[in-house]
């Protein structure tokens, strides 16, 4: 907490337990782990500014210029990296755990530098405020791995667990690189729009989804960058996403001005054309089991499906007004909720014995599904029917 006329205050929540910090709070920043583990903390009247622990709020370093922003933390579950900018130094790579200088860049970073996603936040990616060219650099060391000829405009990095690939947009089109040793994979000349490269998740991020400003946009293969398919008009902002399973069978792609489709990644083909162009306020996502079974499409006129990606069939759909759903965690529940107030809890499994259309079983399917699954549970208690029976067993299920 920050006061006008007395020191700062570091507060625990949980308990009350209140730490004074050494003068009035100028800036503060937490890192973005879960806990929030450490916080860098600048003060009004100091030149000096600190890295302390947020567990008992101990100073894990003095830092002694006058830091300013861009600071920032890397977003690994350890928050173990931090890039501290000067006023009128070159900014510093450090780590958290004790606060120690690994690397001094090579000038002000400016906004928009990033490290990667991976668990180890191996790479950093560094623009800097002068004419001084980009850099990608390796965190545990910081020593340089490419140094960046061109203007950069936006980058990438891949979501796998090594961050392999890293997208680069320039002033002269746009460079694939390996990040373990900066070596080219391809340039793609045409221009593309930021947030126009899709990678897939997976072990080796196999894919890649590219949009361009004014032509087709393709999906490709990362480790040669070929062109696996040419899509038949211009990816949507939020028109890709890949099943997040290790082999990464199939992806669902919406356009600007076309029908959503579910396509297979190996080679590129339709396996189902949806029923409606994707809303571009809403974003299309995987069912969170481990094999991502069912996703959900939410389109331009309001309503929204779900829909079974390895057969490519409509489980459910879920009509106008939605306002939000959640997946079980084995997605064998789904509960809906919408605008009117209304909720319903829907049994997947169920859905999907009846693939999604009860209306095209014979009384003798349905009959089946209706025995196997919820009675043979124990869900319903058949004794409830006696008073229509007059006095006979249930028969559907013998």
């Amino acid at each position: 907490m920050s006061y006008r006329d007395a020191p700062g205050e570091l507060r625990r929540i949980t308990d009350d337990t209140v730490i004074v910090l050494r003068d009035k709070v100028y800036e503060v920043l937490f890192s973005p782990d879960l806990n929030a583990t450490v916080f860098w903390v600048s003060y009004r009247n100091q030149i000096e500014s600190e890295l302390r622990r947020t567990s008992d709020g101990s100073i894990i370093e003095i830092l002694t210029g006058i830091v300013t922003t861009p600071t920032f933390f890397s977003s690994d579950s350890n928050a173990t990296y931090l890039v501290t900018s000067y006023l009128n130094a070159p900014s510093e790579l450090r780590r958290t755990s004790d606060g120690s200088v690994i690397a001094k860049l090579s000038g002000g970073v400016m906004s928009g530098g990033d490290f990667s996603p991976d668990p180890n936040a191996a790479y950093l990616l560094v623009r800097y405020n002068s004419n001084t060219l980009a850099e990608l650099r390796r965190t545990i060391d910081g020593s340089t791995i490419l140094t960046l000829t061109a203007q950069i405009y936006y980058t990438a990095f891949s979501p796998d667990p090594h961050a392999t690939y890293l997208a680069v947009t320039h002033n002269f089109g746009t460079d694939l690189l390996y990040c373990a040793n900066g070596l080219l994979v391809t340039t793609l000349t045409d221009y593309v729009p930021q947030g126009g490269i899709f990678f897939s998740p997976g072990p080796t991020a196999a894919y890649f989804a590219v949009m361009y400003g004014d032509m087709p946009s393709e999906l490709r293969n990362t480790i040669d960058a070929s062109v696996i398919v040419t899509f038949s008009g211009r990816l949507s902002h939020n028109g890709v996403i890949f099943r997040p399973t290790p082999n990464t069978t199939h992806f669902v792609v919406g356009y600007d001005n076309a029908q959503v489709e579910l396509r297979r990644t190996n080679d590129g083909k339709i396996v189902e054309t949806l029923t409606g162009k994707i809303s571009i306020y809403d974003n299309m996502f995987f069912s969170p089991d481990s094999n991502a079974a069912y996703f959900m499409v939410p389109y331009a006129d309001g309503h929204s499906e779900v829909w079974h990606t390895t057969d490519g069939y409509r489980l459910v759909d879920l009509s106008m007004g939605r306002k939000g759903l959640a997946f079980t965690p084995d997605a064998k529940r789904l509960l809906v909720w919408y605008t009117n107030g209304q909720a319903y809890l829907l049994d997947l499994d169920w859905l999907t014995a009846m693939r999604g259309n009860p209306a095209a079983l014979s009384p003798e399917e349905l009959t089946r599904i209706i025995c196997d699954g919820p009675m043979a549970s124990g869900m319903f208690d058949e004794s409830t029917l006696a008073q229509y029976l007059d006095g006979r067993e249930p028969q559907a299920c013998r």
